[in-house]
C-alpha cells in the first residue's frame, strides 16, 4: 500500500478497496447515479404587463407538474428490498472483527491525531448495535481528550474497505479535521478494481447520484426516469422512509488514472488510481 506521510498542514489518505470475486463484477446496466426530477423544479412563466410607466410590473406564475404514482405492488417491492438490504447489512455488521493494540497498524502518531491502517472486515465507527470497530479498538488503546470514542472519528472507510484513517486524540484536532474534511483540504485517494478495460489513461467521472429505487438504501447514475420512478415510490412510503429517501441529487466527481489492465479468473479488469473530487 502506498501512503503520503502527514504534515502539520494536510494529511493524504489513502484507501485501498479489497473486493471479493463476486463483489467485483456489477452488471454494467447498473451502473447509474442523485438528481432534481421533473417535479422537484418549478417551471416559471414570466408574464410582463406592459403600461404606460418607466418600470414594467413582472407577474410570476409557477406551475408544478404532478406527482408520478407508483403501484401499490411496486411500493412493496421496495420497501421489502429496502428491508432486506438493511437486515443483510447488519448481519455483515456483526462480523466485524475485534482488534486489540498489538493489531492495530498505526502508521503516524502525535499528540493530536493517530493514523491508522484500517483492515478490510472491521466497522471503521462504532454502531447502535454495539458491533467492534476500529475506532473503539484505537480509543480503547490510546484514548483521547474528550473520553468520548466518537469526537475522535472524523471521517471513516467502508466495511470491506482498507486504508488510513485519520483519529482526532483532542478536541482541537477533531475540530481542525471536520473542517479540513468539511471544506476539500484533504486529498482521499483510492484504488480499486474494475470491470472491464478502461480505455483512457486518465480521465474524470462527473455523474450525480441518486437514490436507487430498485435496490435501496444504494444509489445509482441520476438520470430524469429514474428520478421520477424514485419519487413515485417514495412518497407512498413511511414518514421516516420519505424523510430518508426523498432528497435531490448529489454531485459526484472521481478523477481517475489507469494503473495496470489486469484478469481476474477469466474476467479483464483495470485497476485504477481514484482521487475523490466531490467527496462521494
Amino acid at each position: 500500500m502506498m501512503s503520503k506521510r502527514p504534515s502539520a498542514s494536510t494529511v493524504f489518505i489513502l484507501a485501498v478497496a479489497t473486493l471479493p470475486a463476486a463483489v467485483a463484477f456489477v452488471a454494467p446496466s447498473r451502473v447509474a447515479c442523485w438528481g432534481t426530477s421533473p417535479a422537484s423544479v418549478l417551471h416559471m412563466s414570466t408574464v410582463v404587463e406592459q403600461k404606460k410607466v418607466k418600470k414594467a410590473r413582472k407577474i410570476f406564475s409557477f406551475d408544478i407538474p404532478p406527482m408520478p404514482e407508483a403501484s401499490p405492488e411496486e411500493v412493496s417491492e421496495a420497501l421489502a428490498s429496502y428491508e432486506k438490504a438493511v437486515d443483510k447489512m447488519k448481519a455483515k455488521d456483526k462480523t466485524s472483527k475485534a482488534l486489540n493494540k498489538e493489531e492495530l497498524k498505526v502508521v503516524h502518531q502525535d499528540d493530536h491525531i493517530i493514523v491508522v491502517d484500517k483492515p478490510a472486515g472491521v466497522l471503521c465507527a462504532p454502531d447502535k448495535a454495539g458491533n467492534p470497530s476500529l475506532a473503539a479498538a484505537v480509543f480503547e488503546a490510546f484514548g483521547c481528550e474528550s473520553g468520548n470514542v466518537d469526537k475522535m472519528v472524523a471521517h471513516r472507510l467502508g466495511f470491506d474497505t482498507s486504508g488510513l484513517v485519520v483519529f482526532a486524540r483532542t478536541n482541537k484536532a477533531i475540530a481542525n479535521l471536520n473542517t479540513q474534511l468539511r471544506t476539500r483540504k484533504v486529498t482521499k485517494k483510492y484504488e480499486a478494481l474494475v470491470c472491464g478495460t478502461v480505455a483512457e489513461a486518465k480521465g474524470e467521472i462527473n455523474l450525480a447520484l441518486t437514490r436507487d429505487v430498485q435496490a435501496l438504501p444504494y444509489v445509482r447514475v441520476y438520470t430524469e426516469e429514474a428520478q421520477e420512478k424514485l419519487i413515485g415510490v417514495i412518497q407512498q412510503f413511511p414518514e421516516e422512509h420519505r424523510q430518508q429517501f426523498m432528497k435531490v441529487e448529489k454531485p459526484s466527481c472521481t478523477e481517475y488514472e489507469v494503473i495496470a489492465k489486469e484478469e481476474l479468473e477469466g474476467n479483464a479488469v483495470t485497476r485504477l488510481s481514484l482521487t475523490s473530487v466531490s467527496g462521494r
